[in-house]
């Protein structure tokens, strides 16, 4: 079974890890070290992310790191029942002004 198999990888701003999902939905942090050789560390699941992967848009991320990898913003199926109303602001640059 290859629960494993690496989708959409994204590296951390410093190279020092690569994070993928897998095909079970879940996001991992892999260490690697360049220089001399490549090292490639153990991976470790980060949690499970149900990310939305077809969005209609090719090339589009479905997830990113923080540069520092301590914060990630994912692009996620939320249940219908979690849905709540939209609020939509208009013209709020004025009312930064006041």
């Amino acid at each position: 079974m290859l629960l494993s198999c690496p989708r959409r990888p994204v590296w951390r701003a410093d190279g020092k890890e690569l994070y993928y999902a897998t095909l079970d939905d879940k996001l991992v942090a892999v260490p690697v070290r360049a220089g001399a050789r490549f090292e490639v560390g153990l991976p470790q699941t980060l949690f499970g992310a149900r990310p939305r992967f077809q969005i209609g848009v090719r090339g589009l991320a479905q997830y990113d790191v923080t540069p520092d990898g301590q914060r990630f913003v994912l692009n996620r199926m939320l249940p219908e029942e979690s849905a709540g109303p939209m609020t939509v602001v208009v013209n709020w640059a004025a009312g930064l002004r006041q």
